[in-house]
């Protein structure tokens, strides 16, 4: 094939993946569509009761470059796997 005639493919191949998107975007109403049916709202979870807190954080344990892959925690032991 010749230089042209690519040319001219890509450039009718982009005109009509743009007028699918625009045909797309004016006919799906954008901006009027109606509320998202994924929404969840998190406002319940902002405050947590303190008689739902069992423990407290104590101190924090410095790991230095170790990089925990797992935790356990077994016969009042806290075990670390990395």
């Amino acid at each position: 094939m010749s230089r042209k005639l690519i040319l001219a493919l890509l450039i009718l191949i982009g005109l009509a993946i743009t007028g699918i998107i625009l045909a797309d975007f004016i006919g799906s109403g954008a901006g009027k569509r109606g509320s998202n049916p994924f929404y969840l709202s998190l406002d319940e979870y902002q405050e947590v009761d303190p008689a739902l807190i069992l423990y407290r954080e104590v101190r924090q344990i410095d790991l230095g470059d170790l990089i925990p892959a797992g935790i356990d925690g077994f016969d009042g032991h806290l075990w670390l796997a990395w």
